[in-house]
């Protein structure tokens, strides 16, 4: 029974049937109801209390981190119109980036894969078109208005050039992610080129 209890290292025996976790590769109950635990395991009996600081930390640090990416934009857009760089219209808008990449945090979490490509495809059109559509004026060349068309219509090469190598899942992907980038993508180019053509006409800008 000596041998028994050296061999433990430092274990402590804890009855019941709830303690289920075993600490250690080579750690096996002694007798039925009984389990063997590390008393250094965060996730033993005590275990709960430890995590309440963890959980409440990344709780403050992503509310900080939402606090911020909403309060950047008004912040640049201010200081931007109250400096000499106020001609420029895109470095106003500027701030806004912190929408799409706080976006892309959360997607680059999600474990589907396809889902993700999808989801970040979307992103990048929506910031295409944010961009054609606040960060231009009339001096802004007409093809800018097409770039939300061209980014939707892009992952089209991949799959034609997927299928052609046999990998008919990806090119499927690729396919589903540029028809729904499309129907999103393919009025707001439209709306942006009327805008442009009836700008002239009033104080409007696109």
């Amino acid at each position: 029974m000596s041998k028994m209890w050296h061999r433990l290292d430092n274990r402590i025996c804890i009855g019941g049937p709830h303690h289920r976790r075993v600490s250690g590769k080579n750690a096996r109950p002694l007798v039925q109801g009984m389990t063997i635990f590390d008393p250094h395991d965060s996730n033993g009996p005590d275990g709960r209390k430890a995590r309440w600081p963890s959980v409440l930390g990344t709780f403050a640090l992503h509310a900080f981190v939402a606090l911020f990416v909403v309060l950047l934009p008004p912040i640049v857009y201010d200081a931007v119109v109250s400096s000499r760089l106020a001609s420029i219209e895109w470095l106003q808008f500027s701030g806004g980036i912190t929408y799409p990449l706080y976006a892309v945090y959360w997607i680059a979490k999600l474990r589907n894969p396809r889902a993700r490509f999808m989801l970040l495809h979307l992103i990048l059109i929506l910031t295409l078109i944010f961009f054609a559509a606040f960060a231009s004026n009339r001096l802004t060349p007409m093809f800018v208005a097409f770039l939300p068309v061209v980014g939707a219509a892009a992952p089209l090469l991949y799959a034609v050039a997927s299928w052609l190598r046999g990998n008919g899942r990806l090119a499927v992907t690729c396919l589903v992610s540029s028809l729904v980038a499309l129907l999103i993508a393919a009025p707001s180019s439209v709306l942006l080129i009327y805008s442009a053509a009836i700008s002239p006409v009033s104080n409007m800008r696109y």
